[in-house]
């Protein structure tokens, strides 16, 4: 999936996803991908190196935006378990081990940090954001926040300029999905796709889309907030 969102600068870019200076921190854990059909694990013969989203960024030429090399963004064809002891959880996230250029791959999930929104786990498939100011980005996220209620969502939102009042929420409902309780809620602004705030033991854990509501990438986050384990 190669989504381009035509915006007007870098900064633009990193002002969207909460702030700016985004780097990569080492990956949590080794990953082994696991078949979705069979769930026994799959010989790896890919014998890239992994990059992480900040390295495939540092290769840009800004002066080239227009040009940015495509990378694989097949559609996820392997389960690949993630745990992250620092957030308490373990999951099954959707990958493709062919996701990447031809010299480096992409892990399946990695920890990023862009300040001053703090830290998220950024997974899925790479896509291309930009036309005039771009960067890769990842189509799935899962950010971790405080314990709070539908108000201290809304709050929340408030408090970071999100959202200027009640009425930008467009909905809100809380449901089960699997055997955690969940906050499914919309907002107006750039992007309106769903937001799955789980509720969790110690934290709270945000999943959503970049930019998507289309089906598919839906199913992806329902599916991967069904594997979540507190840990």
């Amino acid at each position: 999936m190669n989504t381009t969102v035509k915006i007007l600068s870098v900064s633009a870019v990193l002002i969207f996803l909460s702030g700016c200076g985004m780097k990569t921190e080492p990956l949590v854990s080794t990953v082994t991908p696991t078949s979705t059909s069979e769930n026994k694990p799959v010989e790896v013969t890919d014998t890239r190196s992994v990059w992480s989203l900040d390295q495939f960024n540092r290769t840009l030429d800004f002066s080239e935006c227009d040009n940015l090399p495509k990378l694989n963004a097949d559609v996820a064809n392997l389960k690949a378990p993630y745990q992250n002891q620092e957030y308490g959880v373990e999951m099954v996230v959707a990958y493709n081990e062919a996701w990447g250029s031809s010299e480096y791959k992409i892990a399946p999930a990695e920890v990023s940090t862009i300040e001053p929104a703090g830290n998220f786990v950024a997974f899925g498939p790479l896509a291309i954001f930009g036309e005039g100011g771009c960067a890769y980005i990842r189509n799935y996220r899962m950010d971790v926040v405080p314990k709070r209620d539908q108000a201290g969502v809304v709050a929340a939102l408030k408090a970071n300029n999100t959202i200027s009042s009640d009425q930008d929420i467009l909905s809100f409902k809380e449901e089960p999905i699997g055997d955690k309780q969940v906050m499914v809620y919309s907002y107006s602004g750039m992007c309106e796709q769903l937001h799955y705030e789980v509720k969790g033991v110690k934290n709270n854990y945000v999943f959503s889309t970049f930019c998507s509501g289309n089906v598919e990438d839906g199913a992806n986050l329902i599916e991967t907030i069904k594997s979540l384990k507190f840990i």
